[in-house]
Parts: structure tokens; sequence; C-alpha cells
């Protein structure tokens, strides 16, 4: 079951039916592309970041406090999530990358920890089960997208609970793929009914009870669950914590895309499609901010998301619009 959209699935139905990919390949890609990754990446803003052997030793002290973080949390268990590994991309020196950890029993800790080969792979050990629960929480697509990039749910994020759901109770969260879920409604009565459009996600701790999530004069932002384990039993620790101005969470093929545009500086460089910002950014700190970048988004929101983006990354070689690159005539003159 894929997190992907109607429009975009018939894309890529398309652009597969040109190739020798069969249904069954196809299928299990879509699978593949909507769980949560193996590898994590982290782009370090070089403009603010100089030595970039602290940055590694930033990263990892991260990862040490935010797994020390949720393993005392499931210390009742017997179990615990090893911490990652973190290494720096030798070709791109500004991408940081670790693995994502599963959570193990705790009887097997010492035999684990004890069983990489030469290379630092993982030999032998036993996986600490995950298991869908018996209280739910309905979330949207975008939502379940973050968590796997690894984020906690915000209020705003949690569309339906169940009636009987109560803070720091256990909840198994699922995407709501067909978005017909009422906000406020019973989560175990659309669990019921509608199955076979919902996408396991994870489980989670609920921080308040299920009527704070809507009343009216409660607060609207905040963390409203607190991962605890995704679908596949990893745990991604949520970016929240980390320097803001320094390290940028960013996929490795959207770090190539700028990089593989090697651009110089002083160039005139045009972002057409330019939201949320990261490529942007990106090459603003290629450049050294020594250049101008004119950089487009129709949607106005998207545009001051990445207006605040530039000022908190240092990035004053870009300018943001609010324009649609495709219809750029003779009275945008920008140049």
């Amino acid at each position: 079951m894929s997190l992907f959209n109607e429009e975009t699935l018939m894309y890529l139905k398309k652009s597969f039916s040109k190739t020798d990919f069969s249904e069954d390949s196809f299928n299990k890609l879509l699978e593949w592309l909507s769980e949560s990754p193996k590898w994590s990446t982290i782009r370090v803003n070089k403009n603010l970041v100089g030595d970039l052997s602290k940055s590694l030793k930033d990263i990892e002290n991260f990862l040490q406090g935010s797994f020390e973080s949720i393993n005392k949390l499931i210390s009742a268990e017997n179990s615990r999530y090893l911490v990652p590994r973190c290494n720096q991309l030798t070709l791109i020196d500004e991408c940081i990358f670790y693995e994502s950890s599963k959570k193990i029993n705790e009887d097997n800790i010492r035999m684990v920890e004890n069983c990489y080969s030469k290379n630092n792979k993982l030999l032998k050990y036993k996986f600490y089960k995950k298991k869908k629960l018996e209280k739910f929480a309905i979330i949207d697509v975008k939502c379940a997208q973050a968590i796997f990039r690894g984020a906690d749910i915000f209020i705003p994020g949690v569309i339906s609970l169940s009636l009987n759901a109560k803070a720091n109770d256990l909840v198994s969260i699922f995407a709501d793929l067909k978005g017909k879920c009422l906000r406020g409604s019973d989560a175990s009565e659309y669990f019921l009914k509608n199955k076979e459009y919902l996408k396991f996600i994870g489980n989670g701790w609920s921080l308040f009870d299920r009527d704070d999530f809507y009343k009216k004069d409660h607060i609207k932002n905040g963390k409203g669950i607190k991962i605890k384990e995704l679908s596949n039993g990893t745990y991604i620790p949520s970016f929240i914590n980390l320097n803001q101005k320094n390290y940028y969470p960013q996929n490795l093929p959207s770090m190539l895309c700028a990089r593989i545009l090697d651009p110089k500086p002083g160039q005139l460089i045009l972002d057409m499609c330019a939201a949320p910002g990261g490529k942007t950014t990106h090459i603003a700190e290629l450049i050294s901010n020594k250049g101008r970048i004119i950089a487009f988004d129709k949607i106005p929101s998207k545009i001051q998301k990445m207006k605040e983006l530039c000022v908190q990354f240092g990035a004053t070689s870009v300018e943001c619009y609010v324009q649609d690159a495709s219809k750029i005539g003779e009275e945008n003159k920008l140049v």
C-alpha cells in the first residue's frame, strides 16, 4: 500500500509503462518508496560551520541524546535501540548519513554489540517485534511522510483519535490514504470501516487526553503524539532538537542536484520551482553567497517559509518571488 496520491500514481505508471518493469516489480517499488528510509541524511550548512569534523561530532551527540531519551521510555519492555553510527560522505562532504536503528531485545544486546564484522555490518541479532495496538490515531499522508523522515506528530496533524484514548496511552498510527476521515471523529470506528484505505505508520504515545486535542480553547500547536516505533520496527529521532541553522535534513538526491549543477560564484541562477528551499539554500552555500539566485514558487505561503529558511541559513544571495515560472512574460523583468 503506497503513500502516493492518484495523480502521482498515474504519472509513475505512465513513466514505467515505457520500461521493462513488470507490474509486480512496480508495485514492490511503490511499497519500498512508501516506507521509512534505511538511511537518513543531513546537510551541513558550510557557510556557518567551518570545521566539518566538528559537525560529525555534533550529529553523534544529537543521536546519542535522542536514543538515550527513547530508550528510557521503553526500558520497561526489556528492550532498547542501538545508537546508529554516522559517517561523512566522501564525495559530498557536507552530507552526514546514518542508518536507521531497530529495537532489540535487552537479553541479546551484548551478543548484538559484539557481532559486528570488519565492515561494521551486523551479523546476528534478534529484533523486538512491533505490534499494532487497540487504540488508534488517524493522520494525513503528508504527516505520515514527515514521520518517516524523523518527526513526531503535532496537534494539528492528529485528525482523529479513539474515543477512549488518554494521555500517555500507546496508539497505533494510520495514514488516511483517501482523506475522508473527519477531524475529531472516532478513530476506532473509522478504522473498522476503512481498513483497506489505511496504511500502518507506527506506534506512539498520546501526550494528551483525546478530548484535549479538539477543544476550541486548547493550544493548537506543539507535539500531540510522541513516536515510539515505525511500521518496519525502526526509530528515527526528531530533528527538532538539532541546531536549525547549522543542519538541514535533506535527501541525498536533492543534495546531488545542487552538486551536479556545479554553480560558480558570480553566476545568475534561476530556481523555477524553489519551495521549500533546500536545494536553493544549498546552491547559495556552494557559491558562498557570491552571486544572485532568483527563486520562484506560485504559492505565497511557501515563499514566506522559504524566505524564513534563507534568513535562518544565511542565504543572502537568494531573492524569493511569488511567481508561476511557466507564466513569466516581458512584464516580469527581474534582471
